[in-house]
This record gives C-alpha cells, sequence and structure tokens, in this order.
C-alpha cells in the first residue's frame, strides 16, 4: 500500500547545515515530518544505502565535478533500490521542490511494490513452470514406457498369435491322420467287425476329432483375424441361397433336441458381395448357438430381408433359450469369455465362437449385435452395408433362391 506523502523519508546530500535547515523548514511547512541532512560527501552514499529514503535531494552546484559525480553515483543506487533522486541547485523553485516531494516518495513506493509483485508472481510462475515441466516429463517418461509395453505386448501377441498358428497345424496333420483312419474303421471299409462295439468306438473316435478339428480350426481364424491376416474372397453371392445351406446342415442337431426351426427370407433378398465361405461360417456359430442353448421343444427362428430405413440388408437369429445377462455380454464377446448358466445344462462354449464371429462379421464389412435376456433367449443381428448389394442388370435385385421358391410357392 502506498505511503501518504507526509510520512516520506527524505533524505539530503551535500548541503552545508544551513542550507538544510532551510530545506527542512520548507519541507515541514507543507507537512514533511522526516527529513535528514547528510553534508558529508564521503556519507552520502552510505546514508542512502543503510536508511532507504522514499527521496533523495542531492545539491548540485552549477561546474562543481564533485556534486555531479555525487549524482551519478545516487542515480546508480536509485536504479538498484528503487530510491527517488532530485537534484537541487542554488536556483531552485520552492513550489515545484514541494509538489516533486509530494508526489515522486509516494509513485516510487507505488512502483517498489509493483516490481516487488512483479518479482513474485514470476517466481510463482517459474515455480509452476518447473512443475509443468516435471508434469511433462513424467508424462513424457510415462508415454516412452508405455510405448514400449505397448510394443512388447505385441511382440508377444504377433508371438502368440505365430504360435498357436504353427500349433494348429501341427495339431491338423494327426487329427486328419485320427479322422481318416476312424471313418474308415466306422465304415467298415476293409470287411465287418467282429464286435458292434468297435464301429462305436469308432464313431466316438471320429466324433471327438472332429469337435477338436473344429475348435483348432477356430484358433487359428481367430488369430488370424486378430492379425488382420483372415482370408477372404469376395465374390458374388446369393445369401439366401448360403443361409439355406447353412440351416440345412443344422436340421438334425435341431431335430435330435426337439428344436422348431423357422425360415423367413424375403423374395427380393439381394446377391450380396461377400465371402461365401466366411457368411456360412458365422451362419453355422450363430445358429448353431441357438440350437445349443434352447432347451428341448424350443424354437429357433431365421430372418432376412432389406431394411428400409437406410437400405442395408440384414439376419436375424433368434431362439427361446436360456439367455444371457445383459450385464455379461461384454465378456461373452470376449475371447475365452464364459458365462455359468444353469439351465444351459451340460451345453457349454469354448468362448471363441462369438469373438470369432464377430471378427469375421467385422471383415466381410458388416456389424454384429447381440440382445439378450436370462431365460427368455437372445437375438443376433448381422447388419451389412448396402454399398455391398449387387444390384441385377435391370436395376431390380438380382433373382435370389428365396425368391425363386416364392415363385414356386405362388404357383
Amino acid at each position: 500500500m502506498a505511503i501518504a506523502y507526509q510520512d516520506a523519508h527524505i533524505l539530503a546530500l551535500g548541503l552545508s547545515t544551513p542550507r538544510v535547515g532551510e530545506l527542512r523548514d520548507l519541507l515541514a511547512r507543507h507537512g514533511f515530518q522526516n527529513v535528514r541532512g547528510v553534508a558529508e560527501r564521503e556519507m552520502a552514499l552510505g546514508a542512502v544505502l543503510s536508511n532507504r529514503p522514499d527521496l533523495v535531494l542531492v545539491w548540485v552546484e552549477p561546474g562543481n565535478a564533485a556534486d555531479e559525480q555525487l549524482l551519478e553515483d545516487i542515480v546508480t543506487i536509485e536504479k538498484e533500490s528503487y530510491v527517488a533522486v532530485v537534484a537541487v541547485n542554488p536556483d531552485f523553485d520552492p513550489e515545484e521542490l514541494v509538489s516533486r516531494a509530494r508526489t515522486i516518495p509516494a509513485m516510487r513506493l507505488l512502483y517498489r511494490e509493483l516490481s516487488e509483485e512483479k518479482a513474485r508472481l514470476e517466481a510463482e510462475a517459474g515455480e509452476r513452470a518447473k512443475k509443468y515441466e516435471d508434469a511433462i516429463a513424467n508424462l513424457k517418461s510415462a508415454e516412452t514406457h508405455l510405448s514400449a509395453a505397448l510394443a512388447e505386448s505385441e511382440d508377444k501377441s504377433r508371438s502368440k498369435s505365430d504360435f498357436i498358428a504353427n500349433l494348429s497345424h501341427e495339431f491338423r496333420t494327426p487329427l486328419n491322420a485320427i479322422l481318416g483312419f476312424s471313418e474308415i474303421l466306422k465304415n467298415e471299409s476293409f470287411g465287418s467287425h467282429s464286435s458292434p462295439k468297435y464301429k462305436e468306438y469308432a464313431q466316438d473316435i471320429h466324433g471327438a476329432a472332429q469337435h477338436l478339428l473344429g475348435l483348432i480350426t477356430d484358433v487359428l481364424d481367430l488369430s488370424r483375424a486378430e492379425a488382420g491376416r483372415l482370408d477372404l474372397e469376395f465374390t458374388e453371392v446369393d445369401a439366401s441361397r448360403t443361409i439355406d445351406s447353412a440351416v440345412r446342415m443344422l436340421h438334425d442337431k435341431a431335430k435330435a433336441k426337439g428344436i422348431t426351426m423357422r425360415v423367413d427370407i424375403a423374395p427380393d433378398f439381394p446377391h450380396l458381395r461377400t465371402d461365401e465361405r466366411r457368411l456360412r461360417q458365422v451362419l453355422l456359430n450363430i445358429v448353431g448357438n441357438a440350437i445349443k442353448f434352447t432347451p428341448p421343444a424350443g424354437s429357433v427362428a431365421i430372418k432376412a430381408g432389406v431394411d428400409p430405413a437406410d437400405g442395408a440388408f440384414i439376419i436375424v437369429v433368434t431362439d427361446t433359450g436360456v439367455g444371457i445377462d445383459p450385464a455379461d455380454l461384454p465378456r461373452v464377446m470376449s475371447r475365452y469369455g464364459q458365462v455359468k448358466n444353469a439351465k444351459a445344462g451340460n451345453e457349454h462354449g469354448s468362448g471363441i465362437g462369438l469373438p470369432l464371429t464377430q471378427k469375421v462379421v467385422e471383415a466381410l464389412g458388416g456389424t454384429l449385435e447381440i440382445r439378450s435376456e436370462r431365460h427368455k433367449g437372445t437375438a443376433v443381428t448381422l447388419r451389412f452395408p448396402p454399398s455391398l448389394i449387387v444390384p441385377s442388370d435391370d436395376g431390380k435385385p438380382a433373382d435370389t433362391a428365396a425368391a425363386k421358391r416364392a415363385a414356386g410357392n405362388g404357383g
């Protein structure tokens, strides 16, 4: 806070005692109470430094080199210690001196306070900058560590994928031999067995080997899909025929459980540009899961058509199975994720099928969405963009198996 001018500390230098008294009386008449004089020049600088005055009056006789040098020295101190300096000569104007005495000390004090505040703020800013620099350095260090960890993780993931791929190939070679020889035994290709048990065992070996081969194939496909190396061959595909094919392949499995299967494919369901083998793989997995987790006497429905809202083609598979709690869906969609459900009985999965199916659908350019409620069933929706629809030459959707089937029913 700036001081009142009456409280200003004034130091007069180089004046004779009568002159000091004259100046003190002049300033006292105008309210200044703290005026001190130093006549000895050799004590002038020390007095300024020790007393820290608000205003220094320096007597300068015209042409006196010593007075001029003293003024220069005091000005030098003023620059370093925020002291106001006024040169006074024998012809000084008393009113002007009083006026300057009233304003200069308060202004200099204010300047000093502002300078000190500036220094304080600069110090705080420096501390904050140092903290920011330290924080940035820590973030960069963390980023470096994270990048290294990510690179290491990706390297391990690639190594794991390569290991799984190589291991899968190594497994498939002996499995093919097991499948081949068990099929020979099952079919009694070289003559009948002496006991029917041998044929049953051969069938068991063949079924188990097929199941294991399917798991190994899924693991290999998932590894390839996650690495972006899934083999795809896009051609024009009659998707309705692919759906029919998948349903026929699973018909006996559904019939054995007493499950009703309904297929509803729109007659104008278009041809698609996709990979037929992969699309069939997706359908077999989704419909197969629906059958697996639907109790006897339940139902599975497959509906396909074009969404009028955006022109996308969709395939929806619904079932009346055990269902999944919505909170468990993220776990089900993660690799090897499984959810225990007492109503599923002995049925269980490997935790590979759904993550693999989602990866394949995405590789085909589509999306997979699951809606489910525990004990009430599940609905899986495959949605593919209209850009994958193959138009017919006349601008109408190409003839499909569903359209031909509808035409036959109408005739």
